[in-house]
């Protein structure tokens, strides 16, 4: 079976009373790199450009200098994202050089200049990350090597924590630096500026109809979708990620979406955040607790952990940096 990655989608079949016609390819991966240029400037499709201020929590995603995705700050020195986001940096990115590879921007509207650039340390998939024949637990984090100092431009959003919205035919607002259109949009020219759309959430009955005629392709109660029906704004390439924020609470985090940016009847799929908190929280949980232990072990008397006259040799795995969790 080929990978999601080996294309945009899982065919799209058309039928007709004459004929079943193979159109086109439509799952597209919110950050898959286009095949085609064109003279469009990567944004939010039908978006309003941001002020940093009132969305501290963005971060962007940069991947060997390139924005790749988008991303909210969840802790201190953690980012949320989607788990299809480091698939290319988990085949080129050596686990010890991980910074080197991947940063984080904050506390700027424009994802290569301004606020704060922070090299991740640590990154960790969603232990039950699929990504065929769809997306599944798509949802990653980011450790960063050094605390971020939040304030008015770089804050935390907290994770909604009820079980039943976002309501259909609600509102969410969506922002993020993605492409305009698609497949035609220049990976090369990224959006000067972070733009944001509110987009309106439809009924779990309209996303399934929406997929239904992708070959192998199910929307399950994880997902939720969003859009607006004619299709004047919609998130789009580069938004993976990007997260998906109703009265100030992250309500999901986005995921994949149709080939076509604003497609009429396709709306913009994200992953609901009563699937994924449990996981953002253990996670933070289990390193606070091992860098803890760790701090108070080198703290401690060398005889109080060892017996062994060269205590610093034999706890020396405790100063190794950490390696990217990956299934």
């Amino acid at each position: 079976m080929r990978r999601l990655s080996d294309y945009y989608g899982p065919q799209f079949y058309k039928y007709s009373a004459r004929r079943r016609q193979i159109e086109k390819p439509v799952l597209r991966m919110q950050n898959e790199q286009p095949k085609h240029h064109g003279k469009h400037s990567l944004r939010i499709l039908g978006g309003n450009v941001s002020d940093t201020s009132n969305y501290p929590y963005m971060a962007a995603i940069i991947i060997n200098g390139r924005l790749w995705c988008a991303g909210a700050i969840v802790d201190v020195n953690w980012v949320l994202t989607a788990a299809h986001c480091l698939n290319y940096v988990l085949h080129v990115s050596p686990l010890k050089n991980l910074g080197k590879y991947v940063k984080i921007r904050v506390g700027s509207t424009r994802p290569h200049e301004g606020g704060i650039l922070v090299d991740v340390e640590v990154a960790v998939r969603h232990p039950k990350f699929e990504e065929e024949p769809v997306p599944h637990a798509d949802v990653a984090l980011l450790k960063l090597k050094e605390n971020l100092p939040l304030g008015t431009l770089v804050n935390i959003i907290k994770i909604y924590q009820g079980t039943v919205q976002p309501f259909a035919q609600s509102f969410v607002s969506v922002s993020g630096w993605g492409a305009s259109k698609g497949s035609y949009t220049a990976f090369k020219d990224p959006t000067p500026d972070l733009m944001t759309a509110r987009l309106k959430v439809r009924t779990q009955h309209f996303c399934t109809d929406a997929y239904q005629l992708v070959n192998g392709l199910q929307i399950t109660p994880d997902f939720f979708c969003a859009s607006l029906r004619n299709g004047t704004r919609d998130a789009c390439l580069f938004d993976a990620g990007a997260p998906a924020v109703q009265e100030n609470r992250l309500m999901g985090v986005m995921s994949f979406g149709p080939e076509h940016c604003g497609h009429q009847y396709q709306p913009a799929v994200f992953i609901k955040a009563f699937y994924i908190r449990d996981f953002v929280k253990e996670t933070i949980a289990a390193y606070k607790t091992n860098q803890e232990l760790i701090e108070a072990l080198a703290e401690a008397e060398p005889d109080f952990y060892t017996p062994h006259p060269e205590p610093a040799e034999e706890m020396s795995f405790l100063n190794e940096a950490p390696q990217m969790i990956d299934e």
